[in-house]
């Protein structure tokens, strides 16, 4: 039960599909017949709440943020770790996928303004980033990363990352400080990055 609507978007992987649900529920679904093929309730207690991530594949391993970012066997939905936030905290940041040369890594913007990569074959937090990121979801282009606030101080943000020292923290390349909103995510088209928020 919730009184609040689950809004994360369904990820459709290698013909399953991976939802996170109301009371803290993640299932897995063949995408052919709708059947469920794991159903997981993740840890923390329930109160109510509610929390609109969405899932990430990467390989084996599926990773919702469900107050820390948790990640699981893409096979059975068995916990293969956790992030550092706070099992309370309400996140609704979806995590992004770097592929950096030492392999894959998952970003997150979790409490406190923070964004976090973990690296994905063992749950290694790499680096915390202090780049005042709200519930947004981060954006990885190619070695950036962009990062969206809910105030005009953080703004938008690009920062460089270092794919031959992935555990090198990312360096800021510029700011927008015109608009800010606290839980929009950005979008990329071609060369150019949208954002909204303050009604525009």
């Amino acid at each position: 039960y919730s009184r609040f609507v689950q809004s994360g978007t369904p990820c459709v992987a290698d013909g399953k599909v991976f939802v996170l649900g109301a009371a803290r529920t993640a299932r897995c679904y063949d995408a052919a017949t709708g059947d469920v093929l794991w159903s997981r309730r993740l840890p923390g207690d329930f109160r109510d709440q509610f929390f609109s991530s969405s899932f990430v594949v990467s390989g084996d391993t599926a990773m919702v943020a469900c107050g820390p970012l948790i990640a699981m066997s893409t096979s059975d939905g068995q916990i293969k770790w956790k992030g550092d936030a706070p099992l309370d905290y309400l996140s609704h940041s979806s995590p992004a996928i770097w592929d950096a040369s030492s392999g894959p890594i998952a970003i997150i913007n979790s409490t406190g303004g923070t964004t976090h990569a973990y690296r994905i074959s063992d749950g290694v937090n790499l680096w915390e980033l202090d780049s005042g990121a709200s519930q947004s979801t981060p954006i990885v282009i190619g070695d950036q990363l962009l990062t969206y606030g809910s105030s005009r101080k953080n703004g938008l943000k690009a920062f460089q990352l270092f794919a031959d020292a992935p555990d090198k923290l990312p360096e800021m390349i510029w700011r927008f400080q015109r608009a800010s909103d606290s839980g929009s995510t950005p979008v990329v088209r071609g060369d150019a990055v949208f954002v909204q928020g303050e009604r525009r």
